[in-house]
């Protein structure tokens, strides 16, 4: 009753491989009744898919008295292939000799059908990652690199052998490590790193500025892998700074050609608001203001007035501020 009832398909068949009893999981199974099964060998289930030394293997440890355990790729009466994890045992009779065989088997078609899948779609990405330019490395969570590709990898100079299973404080620049290790713990804790910049070491010792993104993946609620999306910007991190260091140096020259010009100069936006002066300016302004009856800021408001009407209108060849009426 408890065979009958189970839900693992179970065969037995003689020495020779003839089989005595199916139960009903093995009907449901292959779509073959008891009385079709009954006297034939299970080579009706026989797909072509395994290699014949795969028979002999599980002939040759059975008949030695062993216990044979595989998966299974067979096809039922309807020709559809399915998958079984079977398992083989020997029935020995009181003197030891084997009489009869008792094969289990648990179908897991849809277990090899959502790994089959899986894999599929991570040799999709897999290939997706080596044929971009951006860089992708995955780290686990105690740090380990568990994938670089090839951009990646051609930008710190490893071959794949050397990167992976490398602690990712071997890649980052010392000054970075506090940074890199707060990034995966937020995003280990789940939350959303959408962009980031730090710096890394080649294999050569040369630094490395990149920037991206940090995204983890759970499995059972608990972290295993965090992927970083990169992108090198070392070339444009070092001429914007070298644009900085040419700006500041032309800034000192002007401001120290600016300090000394003896003219009033008055620096004027876009807009024709006032965004800076010189010394000489406000000199023009103290000494002027009270004999023309103005407050400084007064008189400067009104220089500038002037200059904007004289600006839009295409003539700057002179201004004059009347004296202020009483």
């Amino acid at each position: 009753m408890a065979v009958e009832q189970t839900a693992d398909s179970v065969v037995i068949t003689d020495r020779e491989g003839v089989i005595q009893y199916v139960n009903a999981a093995f009907e449901k199974e292959t779509g073959y009744t008891r009385e079709e099964a009954l006297g034939k060998t299970p080579r009706i289930l026989k797909s072509g898919v395994h290699h014949p030394r795969f028979y002999e293997n599980l002939w040759k440890t059975i008949l030695a008295g062993n216990v044979f355990k595989a998966v299974f790729i067979n096809r039922n009466k309807a020709g559809e292939l399915f998958y079984e994890q079977k398992t083989i045992t020997p029935l020995k009779d009181s003197k030891g000799n084997t009489t009869h065989f008792v094969s289990t088997a648990k179908n897991i078609t849809d277990q090899m059908q959502a790994e089959k899948t899986l894999r599929e779609s991570e040799e999709r990405y897999r290939d997706l990652f080596e044929s971009t330019s951006d860089l992708i490395q995955a780290v686990a969570p105690d740090g380990r690199l568990l994938y670089a590709n090839r951009a990646w990898r051609e930008v710190l100079g490893y071959t794949e052998e050397e990167l992976i299973g490398l602690n990712i404080d071997r890649v980052m620049h010392p000054k970075a490590l506090t940074q890199c290790f707060e990034t995966l713990q937020r995003a280990m804790s789940g939350e959303k790193v959408d962009r980031i910049e730090t710096r890394f070491v080649t294999k050569d010792g040369k630094a490395i500025i990149a920037e991206g993104s940090v995204a983890c993946r759970f499995e059972a609620s608990q972290p295993v892998a965090v992927t970083c999306f990169l992108r090198d910007i070392t070339e444009r991190r070092e001429a914007e700074e070298t644009l900085r260091r040419k700006e500041d140096h032309h800034k000192a020259v002007i401001e120290s050609i600016f300090k000394f010009i003896p003219e009033g100069v008055l620096v004027l936006t876009e807009s024709q608001n006032l965004l800076k002066h010189n010394k000489a300016f406000d000199d023009i302004v103290q000494k002027y203001a009270p004999l023309l009856g103005y407050t400084e800021q007064e008189l400067a408001e009104k220089i500038v007035e002037q200059l904007r009407s004289k600006i839009l209108s295409g003539d700057t060849t002179e201004i004059c501020i009347p004296k202020k009426s009483e």
